[in-house]
């Protein structure tokens, strides 16, 4: 009895180490790969709606899913900026997402700036305030494709030179 006892205990203990490591290793939910969606747009095509949708998640978010959202941006900030270095039009880049990281980190914000954030967003751009509410990404994808296949950061630097360079493609908004 006391070996099954002690296996028993054992197995518990397994059992919630693992269970702790999955949730320190646990995937983005929707709402946050929706931000992630909307911050690389608003940075990279200097988009407003997609910073608007961006804001909107934010303060839609919970307190883990807010701290989860600001990990990014200070990652993704450190990251661009080693490529900046590396890059010429990556200093502008990189200015862009100092702006929207500045818009987005405010944490004075009542809960009524959640519905307010969400009727914004209806104003400007229906169809990604429905993707927020169902936390789905893939409206920036769709719309964005080029920008979603690039395969690292000086990828999206280049692209985005080359876009700035013809110019016609951010005046259509088509990639």
């Amino acid at each position: 009895m006391n070996i099954t006892m002690l296996l028993l205990l054992s197995l518990l203990a397994v059992m919630a180490v693992g269970l702790l490591l999955l949730r320190r290793r646990r995937r983005p939910d929707g709402l946050e790969r929706f931000f992630e969606a909307a911050v690389r747009v608003a940075v990279w095509r200097d988009d407003a709606a997609a910073l608007l949708a961006a804001l909107a998640a934010v303060k839609m978010a919970t307190p883990a899913q807010r701290v989860a959202m600001m990990t990014h941006l200070a990652q993704l900030s450190g990251r661009l900026q080693r490529v900046a270095t590396r890059a010429s039009k990556g200093d502008d880049v990189y200015a862009r997402l100092q702006e929207v990281a500045a818009k987005l980190t405010d944490d004075g914000w009542r809960q009524a700036d959640a519905a307010d954030a969400e009727q914004a967003l209806a104003a400007v751009d229906g169809e990604l305030l429905e993707a927020l509410q169902r936390g789905d990404p893939e409206v920036f994808h769709r719309r964005h494709r080029r920008l979603f296949e690039a395969g690292s950061l000086l990828d999206l630097v280049v692209l985005d030179k080359a876009d700035t360079r013809s110019g016609l493609a951010r005046m259509m908004g088509r990639e």
